[in-house]
């Protein structure tokens, strides 16, 4: 069986990237798994049901990790020397290099664990940190890897430079994996001419069983918004449509899961515009739970609003988003980011980004017409199956992860 390396920012994959779990589930069905993380995560690592091995807990520039990386360039000392040159060097920015140069000894380490737990392709998540280690990885022993580009990332040090976009060594992968077009379509501008390793292959979610659905417990829409409180998911456009929809004699009323820096200034707005009986913070919700919550017949309907933030930062395809829709919810999203590959006409109402009258309107929509709830229900769950179930995106994955070795 192909032994392959996961490189991933953090393991447990914490609140942001719980997504991750169901993919990596179905890679090490196919393949004898390693994940290596590569910022150590507060509790156990034990704490995901995977059949897949956890590479060792090297700090950044723990003893072991400086041993171990010495110990690498003793090996191979020409090779050590040309692989820092290429992930510290031109056109990285010196914010890039200083990055890269910390995550050298680290990567140097992983290099030798791979070495001995005998890797056969190594593959990251994601194009920043994960993807530096996993070109030092397979330049020291001399086998393939490949990347997944999420979202920050596309954006981030290792694909661009000053002023400029810039592949650098990323483009030495055999294949980068995005999860959206719009995603494949900024890695292929800065690969310059190596596009065609570019593939766009969906992160996928579990589809559930039929959820069944209980009658409402009052008349109000029950919205839920499954994201971060940061400035990308638009949280505040979300408020103001919603106090307009109120304003039009809509009842709604909005649950908003998830934390972040944004938490103090939208309880601000929430009081502001009168809100306090419409709008609850439930903060991070455990993963499972929130599955639960979401099959359960809690919500009516999923929404996102989110903005391209002025930096380049978009949506990807938004997973929680697709939880929902699995879970058979109609959703209300804007056209940000990658979204549109997602939410159509036929399983959600989508709107555009900053639109605050739009999403107003989009609110009053679904709160008038239950039968559009049921019709865009059925068409979310459809969406998933054919295009996000993870069994067959993780299938696609690990295709080109076993052509590439």
């Amino acid at each position: 069986m192909l032994r392959v390396a996961l490189i991933t920012s953090r393991f447990p994959f914490g609140p942001k990237e719980p997504f991750l779990l169901e993919e990596v589930r179905e890679l090490a069905t196919r393949f004898d798994v390693r994940v290596v993380p590569t910022r150590l995560a507060r509790g156990t690592l034990q704490s995901h049901d995977i059949a897949a091995a956890v590479g060792p807990r090297l700090g950044v520039a723990s003893a072991a990790t400086l041993a171990a990386a010495a110990g690498e360039i003793v090996r191979r000392p020409v090779t050590a020397l040309r692989t820092l040159a290429t992930v510290v060097g031109a056109p990285r920015s010196l914010t890039a290099k200083l990055k890269n140069a910390a995550t050298f000894p680290k990567a140097l380490a992983v290099a030798r664990y791979a070495r001995r737990e005998r890797i056969d392709h190594v593959h990251a998540y994601w194009l920043a940190a994960p993807a530096t280690v996993a070109y030092v990885v397979a330049r020291m022993n001399g086998i393939p890897w490949s990347a997944t580009g999420h979202r920050w990332d596309l954006v981030d040090y290792n694909l661009s430079s000053t002023g400029r976009r810039n592949a650098g060594f990323i483009g030495d992968a055999r294949f980068v994996r995005t999860i959206s077009a719009q995603g494949a379509q900024l890695v292929r501008s800065a690969l310059n001419g190596a596009g065609e390793r570019v593939r766009v292959v969906h992160l996928g979610v579990r589809l559930p069983q039929p959820p069944a659905r209980r009658d409402p417990v009052s008349r109000a829409l029950r919205l839920v918004c499954v994201a971060g409180l940061d400035p990308v998911k638009g949280h505040a456009d979300l408020l103001h449509a919603i106090a307009l929809a109120r304003d039009a004699g809509v009842d709604v009323a909005c649950t908003l899961a998830g934390d972040g820096p944004l938490r103090i200034r939208l309880e601000s707005l929430v009081s502001e515009l009168d809100l306090g009986t419409r709008v609850r913070f439930c903060g991070g919700v455990e993963h499972s739970r929130l599955l639960e919550r979401l099959r359960g017949g809690e919500f009516d309907a999923a929404i996102l609003t989110s903005v391209d933030d002025g930096s380049h930062l978009r949506e990807g395809i938004p997973v929680a988003l697709m939880e929902a829709m699995a879970a058979g919810l109609p959703c209300i999203a804007t056209a940000s980011g990658g979204v549109p590959e997602l939410v159509d006409a036929t399983d959600g109402i989508l709107v555009p980004p900053r639109d605050v009258e739009a999403i107003a309107r989009a609110i009053a929509t679904l709160a008038g017409d239950a039968g559009l709830r049921r019709t865009l229900a059925a068409g979310a769950r459809a969406r998933i199956a054919a295009a996000f179930d993870v069994a067959q995106t993780a299938t696609t994955l690990a295709r080109l992860i076993a052509e590439s070795a």
